[in-house]
């Protein structure tokens, strides 16, 4: 393949991914920063969705998901939820879970540390996803941030958990805050 062949398959691919980004109707809404004063101000909807807790109800509605953005937020939840109890077993109890959506989507699982978990456990913890390349990085960036977080003190903050920010560029965050 030449170079001019590549570039034109790149630059191809990068537009299909901007357009797909760009048909994402949360852009095309106007967030509430963005508005004037009262514009979302109106009456609650008469008839809201009831929640459902059914299987089925879910499965129906990714059926309706066709942005390629969306499907892939679906897969990456899909992935760490049935990766939870290994997660656990590695002292990694998730406590919150996010969600943004725009140009650049991201994921947002936070995570209480339970310290009493030994190096040991989280090293046969992270064994069991080293085939699961996004699960083990994401495991491996925990560890390495529980290292760094046991060397800081921040004047009388207690350490209060670890974000993995799943995205174009990841990132891991630690927070302390008082308890």
């Amino acid at each position: 393949m030449s170079l001019e062949n590549l570039t034109n398959n790149v630059a191809e691919g990068v537009k299909q991914d901007v357009a797909s980004i760009l048909s994402t109707s949360d852009l095309k809404m106007p967030t509430a920063a963005a508005a004037p004063s009262g514009a979302f101000d109106r009456p609650a909807d008469p008839d809201p969705p009831e929640p459902s807790d059914d299987k089925e109800d879910i499965h129906e509605k990714r059926k309706e998901i066709d942005n390629h953005a969306h499907k892939k937020i679906i897969e990456v939840s899909d992935k760490l939820h049935d990766n939870l109890p290994i997660f656990e077993s590695a002292g990694y109890k998730l406590k919150k879970f996010e969600v943004e959506l725009g140009i650049s989507p991201k994921i947002i699982p936070h995570f209480m540390v339970d310290k009493s978990v030994t190096y040991e456990q989280k090293m046969e913890a992270l064994e069991k996803v080293k085939d699961k390349r996004m699960m083990h990085l994401m495991m491996d960036a925990l560890i390495k941030a529980g290292k760094l977080r046991g060397a800081l003190q921040i004047g009388d903050l207690d350490f209060c958990g670890i974000e993995v920010h799943l995205s174009a560029i990841p990132m891991v965050r630690l927070i302390f805050g008082n308890k």
